[in-house]
């Protein structure tokens, strides 16, 4: 094919990609004019257009034969390229597309020790994975304090938190949990199977979990003493809920916990329920930036407000 006198240009105008569909229908026809005709062109336009592409990319593509044209072992390297280069154009396409329906994205959510075992929170989880598999869920452990800065500070887009309602930050009720106390063997052996009043563990130490939080199971804790006319005795400190049941096993004192932890198996730890007319209860709610950080940020939010309201 003759290169001529054509304007070579400058940059990467080669990648036009409707140029690019051009040739390729060039190389599957294997005549300019039938790929003309296919194009709905004149044979003429096609043909500088070709041109045109060969000069700028500098390397001869098409090789003209008595019924046609065939690629050049140059031409069957740009066809491939070029094929891999529109098929990413497409799906590059799409991901935005899938990502402004805020269908795409990645979200962090933060979670406590002790709401990630939730059932409530890994249905939730689940079923927004199931319904957006483009969405990349990453979970971020802290305890609750860490957990609503990083909100206010945008480095979280939600959090499962069993604390009340934050300033400044929008909340979605999960669910109530009656809390149960974890205590060694030997209390349980003395208090019985339960139910039991909180009253009973007036004289108990307990374990200080999460006391920085000034909310969430430390201050449930304290309130629900102070409801029963004392106020609890505070020993040995523990930043992990693994560390907190730990040292219930080593009769080191009791710990309050969500009924739904009774799950954790530990030696030495026995799960007593309170009383229904204590009222002992803790709120696990979705906490949330005012702002919705990004459109997968919004989706999350609606489809878990959508499954609260059911």
């Amino acid at each position: 094919m003759d290169f001529g006198d054509i304007d070579t240009g400058s940059g990467m105008d080669w990648l036009d990609h409707h140029l690019l569909r051009q040739f390729l229908v060039v190389a599957e026809e294997g005549q300019v004019s039938r790929a003309a005709t296919r194009l709905g062109i004149e044979q003429p336009p096609l043909s500088r257009a070709l041109q045109k592409l060969e000069v700028r990319v500098g390397a001869r593509l098409l090789a003209r034969r008595p019924r046609g044209v065939e690629l050049t072992e140059a031409g069957r390297v740009f066809r491939d390229g070029a094929l891999r280069l529109l098929a990413d154009a497409d799906r590059l396409g799409e991901t935005t597309r899938q990502t402004a329906r805020g269908e795409r994205g990645r979200l962090i959510i933060g979670v406590t020790a002790t709401s990630a075992l939730h059932p409530a929170v890994q249905d939730r989880l689940g079923r927004f994975r199931e319904s957006y598999p483009d969405i990349a869920l990453t979970l971020q452990e802290g305890q609750s304090a860490p957990l609503v800065d990083a909100l206010r500070g945008a480095m979280l887009d939600a959090a499962f938190l069993w604390t009340p309602p934050a300033d400044g930050l929008s909340t979605c009720d999960m669910t109530s949990e009656s809390l149960v106390a974890a205590v060694p063997e030997a209390v349980a052996r003395r208090l019985g199977a339960g139910p039991i009043r909180i009253s009973v563990l007036a004289d108990a130490t307990f374990i200080v979990y999460g006391r920085r939080d000034g909310f969430g199971l430390f201050a449930a804790t304290i309130a629900a003493c102070h409801r029963a006319g004392f106020a609890p005795r505070f020993g040995a400190e523990a930043a992990r809920l693994s560390a907190a049941i730990a040292m219930v096993g080593l009769g080191l004192g009791v710990v309050l916990l969500p009924q739904t932890l009774r799950m954790i198996a530990h030696p030495g730890v026995v799960y007593i329920p309170f009383v229904t007319e204590e009222d002992l209860t803790t709120e696990l709610r979705l906490v949330m930036p005012l702002q919705a950080g990004g459109e997968a940020a919004a989706k999350f939010q609606a489809f878990i407000k959508t499954l609260a309201n059911r």
